[in-house]
């Protein structure tokens, strides 16, 4: 396993109880326009975390920017632990849905929940 992923997963978990928890979306948007904020510091979901953390916007996890393919390695660490865990259901479209849609936009998530499971996974897989 990439230490570099579970070193960014654990910022991530840093990013996530800092920001809040934002689901449906990478960032809240409508706190960026409302508070004139950089998106960075917006509340985000899982996804956004991961990508704050290693240095991107937050909807920047897809692009070919530098950090982007770390972010997404980090990504899949917690996406094959909410797998390993049944904390999630697999997706055929691959690892991000998985901790997006399958698993961080549930109701009843907040930023603590996705924060202390983001830090499990990157201290159980090293």
């Amino acid at each position: 396993m990439n230490e570099q992923a579970r070193m960014l997963l654990l910022k991530a978990a840093d990013v996530q109880e800092l920001n809040g928890l934002h689901q449906g979306g990478y960032y809240d948007r409508r706190q960026a326009a409302h508070e004139l904020l950089d998106m960075r510091k917006c509340r985000v979901c899982a996804l956004g975390a991961i990508a704050t953390a290693a240095g991107l916007f937050p909807n920047e996890i897809m692009s070919g920017f530098p950090g982007a393919s770390m972010a997404r390695q980090a990504a899949e660490l917690l996406a094959a632990y909410l797998i390993e865990r049944r904390l999630a259901a697999p997706s055929e479209e691959g690892p991000l849905p998985v901790v997006g849609t399958n698993w961080a936009d549930r109701p009843g998530q907040t930023a603590a929940s996705i924060a202390r499971v983001m830090r499990a996974a990157a201290t159980s897989m090293r």
